[in-house]
């Protein structure tokens, strides 16, 4: 196992992480745990990538806020536009103060306008659009590629669980169908082991000729 963990410091961290993969693995253990049963489940933002000095979903979010207000002026002075607009990073930061304090009044002006970005595009385009930012925008700070801006030492645990016999998971409060844009490339976890929170869907069916046969409104999905 020499090739996994190689950015790894040797320190009591590393040991037990190999102590428990060792444990886990060892047939003849009272620890063991058939393959099948071998589930590692991860957090996205702080975990395999970076979340300072916003999440980088966040960041989609204002540039595309910003952009709207570009092109339609009476929305320079709306919120959550005027804030991203203005650059304006206390009012966004007040807004999450205020909701850890119990006040979600301006986190609802917030999620609207988020909610406002993604009505009537379908999932293929916000995992598209997701996958173009990550490739080709950079860290506000770091300059770098925000497809850089992952932790090499998790991509490393992530192997190492991997040739173990774990089956390895993204569970996060970032944006499912964001996180499904890139997930695979980035961390070589597919789409389908990425759990996430979404918002409401529009769920359309239709025949070959472009009727529609089904509709059905999902209210908001939350992950806990």
């Amino acid at each position: 196992m020499t090739k996994f963990l190689q950015s790894w410091n040797d320190t009591s961290t590393k040991k037990a992480i190999q102590d428990f993969v060792a444990a886990i693995t060892d047939e003849g253990g009272p620890s063991y745990v058939p393959p099948a049963e071998r589930i590692a489940v991860f957090d996205n933002d702080g975990t395999l990538w970076c979340e300072k000095p916003m999440y980088i979903q966040l960041d989609l979010i204002l540039r595309k806020l910003a952009a709207q207000a570009e092109g339609d002026p009476s929305l320079r002075s709306k919120q959550p536009w005027q804030a991203a607009w203005e650059k304006d990073f206390d009012w966004l930061g007040g807004v999450i103060v205020k909701h850890y304090q119990g006040d979600d009044s301006e986190l609802q002006v917030l999620l609207a306008g988020t909610l406002s970005l993604s009505e009537g595009h379908a999932v293929e385009q916000v995992e598209a659009a997701a996958r173009h930012f990550v490739e080709n925008e950079r860290h506000p700070t770091l300059g770098l590629a925000y497809r850089e801006c992952i932790y090499q030492p998790m991509l490393e645990l992530l192997r190492y669980l991997e040739a173990n016999g774990f089956t390895n998971y993204i569970v996060s409060g970032g944006g499912r169908d964001f996180m499904r844009g890139f997930a695979q490339d980035l961390y070589g976890i597919p789409r389908e082991r990425v759990i996430g929170s979404t918002v409401a869907y529009l769920y359309v069916e239709s025949d070959g000729g472009g009727e529609i046969v089904q509709r059905a409104e999902l209210d908001v999905i939350d992950d806990g």
